[in-house]
């Protein structure tokens, strides 16, 4: 069973290296470790209260986590343990900030990550534009269809 709580600050040490591995299984090519910045970085305005922080649990082990920009209802990340992928966590996890943010929630994806689109496409989600992130790779926006029920 998976279980969802509020992400706590003394999370953030473990979710880091969390989010390292999972990125750096999906984009290779890209060195994720100097990256980890970035995401202490979106951890510490998590705790400033600019993202609605998320953990997805399992045995007591973190699975994944998420972070919505409050103002915006941006799902700013949403991450799953490599070893934790097929397991349900992401269905929890974003089932979760469906029940908190609802028809708002929106997000950019990158291009290229199909297995992450095609996630999004059977939670509901369509593809509403196309454009670039900061690094140059094209990306998606996408929104939830408008009527897709919001429990799963």
């Amino acid at each position: 069973m998976i279980d969802i709580t509020d992400g706590r600050a003394d999370d953030a040490p473990a979710l880091a290296e969390l989010w390292r591995a999972a990125w750096q299984l999906t984009y290779p090519e890209i060195d994720f470790a100097a990256r980890l910045p970035f995401i202490h970085g979106q951890f510490g305005e998590a705790a400033e209260g600019r993202y609605a922080f998320r953990v997805a649990w399992h045995a007591s082990v973190p699975q994944g986590f998420t972070l919505v920009e409050g103002e915006t209802s941006l799902l700013e990340q949403i991450v799953v343990a490599p070893e934790a992928w097929g397991t349900g966590a992401a269905d929890a996890l974003l089932d979760d900030v469906l029940k908190r943010h609802g028809p708002t929630l929106w997000l950019v994806v990158n291009q290229f990550n199909a297995r992450a689109i095609t996630f999004y496409q059977r939670k509901g989600f369509v593809i509403v534009a196309e454009g670039a992130n900061a690094a140059g790779r094209p990306t998606y926006t996408m929104r939830l269809a408008a009527k897709t029920p919001l429990t799963p």
